[in-house]
């Protein structure tokens, strides 16, 4: 059967908070939660860097982001806007129905070498099978660009 698990453990939830807790999935053996294999089995994808829809999301980040191979989802992408404080609000989505994919923000000034991010989780909207959490990031040095993305990577 499912057991309760964290929403998001790697922003530290407060975890008497009963929002910071989801059904996981079924255990090994039980109907759904088949894995990244399967879903792209189902949908018949033979490439992990396949774009069927053209919408810029290869097969991976379709899975990461909960949306469908088949059909162009322009608002699963990250976007990066500014908070009424200044800070950058860093917005990005994840699929609720797995957890065989981890999501890491990680930050660039020459988009070569690629560092992690720690932001501070400020709200969570659930949709259809994933959900948006925007991300407040802490001030950066002044006098360089800073260029932002999810890394989304299957787990074992």
């Amino acid at each position: 059967g499912n057991s309760l698990v964290l929403v998001s453990p790697g922003t530290n939830p407060d975890h008497a908070l009963p929002s910071s807790w989801k059904a996981g999935l079924p255990t090994p053996g039980a109907a759904g939660g088949a894995g990244y294999a399967a879903w792209k089995a189902t949908h018949l994808l033979v490439s992990d860097e396949a774009d069927a829809d053209g919408d810029g999301l290869n097969s991976l980040l379709e899975y990461g982001t909960g949306s469908l191979p088949g059909v162009p989802s322009p608002d699963a992408g990250i976007s990066v806007s500014k908070g009424t404080d200044g800070l950058l609000l860093l917005s990005v989505r994840r699929n609720t129905q797995t957890d065989d994919v981890r999501m890491v923000l990680e930050k660039s000034t020459d988009l070569v070498s690629w560092a992690p991010v720690t932001g501070t989780l400020v709200s969570r909207t659930e949709g259809v099978g994933n959900e948006r959490l925007v991300f407040q990031l802490p001030p950066e040095a002044a006098g360089l660009r800073y260029f932002y993305h999810a890394r989304y990577t299957l787990v074992p």
